[in-house]
């Protein structure tokens, strides 16, 4: 895992960096959420969440499979990896 940052796919078109910094920050201190399109057809919401800790990163992971409460589609979470992380800064920057 990059630090203590998560995957999260299969996010609703209309969800930005503060939804998922709202959904993820009960389980802990976030210090960072972005969320990217990818080029479509079809287009792919997804984002990337950073926390303070291991352990807030750990229990976050419990949402994988679960509805977003506000768009509905299930969420899926899981560890970020070195070349999602640099997709994601390349795209941001």
């Amino acid at each position: 895992m990059i630090e203590h940052r998560l995957y999260v796919g299969n996010l609703d078109h209309g969800a930005g960096a503060t939804h998922l910094r709202e959904l993820m920050q009960v389980y802990g201190r976030v210090t960072d959420s972005v969320v990217l399109q990818s080029p479509g057809p079809p287009k792919k919401t997804f984002g990337f969440v950073s926390f303070a800790d291991e352990e807030a990163c750990t229990a976050a992971r419990a949402l994988s499979g679960t509805d977003d409460p506000v768009y509905h589609r299930r969420l899926i979470v899981r560890p970020a990896t070195a070349r999602q992380t640099a997709v994601a800064l390349h795209s941001t920057s």
